[in-house]
């Protein structure tokens, strides 16, 4: 980081006490926006049944260390982020089916926890 960003990040941290955010208080937005970065580095891989026809059977995550840091950050269970990530539950006429999610739908629910911690921190502060 720059010095002039440095300078900039200090003010700013240095600007939220006044305004009555605690300790705590500034720690949880540093969680939430690491969480928020770190949904950036989920990337998933297609997972072929058979590996020869177009069928696809959902996805995989591509590398698990960013639920690892995710589980310590928001305190989730890895798998519980990653099933959430790459399947869909689906429930109707009284039955519940798990449909495996692809990589465009594993990709969106991933944008979309990312945008939900995002909104979540934007009202909060203001």
């Amino acid at each position: 980081m720059s010095s002039e960003a440095t300078t900039q990040y200090d003010e700013l941290l240095d600007s939220m006490s006044p305004i009555g955010f605690t300790e705590d208080d500034i720690n949880e937005v540093h969680v939430v926006l690491a969480s928020v970065l770190t949904l950036g580095n989920v990337t998933f891989l297609e997972q072929r049944e058979g590996g020869k026809d177009d069928h696809t059977d959902g996805c995989v995550v591509a590398d698990s260390a960013p639920f690892r840091t995710l589980q310590q950050l928001l305190g989730c269970r890895m798998d519980e982020l990653i099933s959430a990530l790459t399947s869909t539950i689906i429930t109707t006429n009284g039955e519940t089916f798990v449909k495996p999610n692809g990589v465009v739908e594993a990709e969106a629910a991933r944008d979309a926890v990312a945008r939900a911690l995002y909104g979540r921190l934007f009202s909060w502060i203001v």
